[in-house]
């Protein structure tokens, strides 16, 4: 099965029923793993160099507030579209494999084998 990045329950499903898959992330890979970046590095999106002047460094911090916390889960329906996800999930007896925004960045790069310049959890 081809799972797109952003359908995390797919992955869930997947893991749970032991389907065999293949992830599907179709933009930088750094964004996949945003809650996982040191503070210093730029937010995936924002168009800023890997080094920054302390202005850039600002900018990134404001950019990763404002996009990344607040206009993406405010985004139209999201609050109601995860609320579904959630009951068909509880009614199939899928499970949510990682918890939190964290814990899935961090099971993906497990699931990846990736170092993304940030030290890989160990299980």
């Amino acid at each position: 099965m081809v799972v797109g990045s952003e359908t995390v329950y797919a992955v869930d499903v997947a893991m749970t029923r032991g389907i065999p898959f293949v992830l599907s992330v179709p933009y930088p890979v750094s964004g996949f793993f945003q809650p996982l970046l040191p503070k210093d590095y730029p937010t995936p999106l924002s168009g800023l160099p890997q080094h920054m002047t302390r202005a850039q460094r600002v900018a990134n911090r404001l950019f990763r507030l404002l996009f990344m916390t607040l206009t993406l889960p405010l985004h139209k329906g999201m609050l109601k579209k995860s609320a579904a996800v959630l009951k068909v999930r509880k009614q199939l007896g899928i499970a949510d494999l990682a918890g939190g925004v964290k814990a899935k960045a961090e099971r993906r790069l497990r699931l990846l084998g990736v170092r993304c310049g940030v030290p890989v959890p160990r299980a």
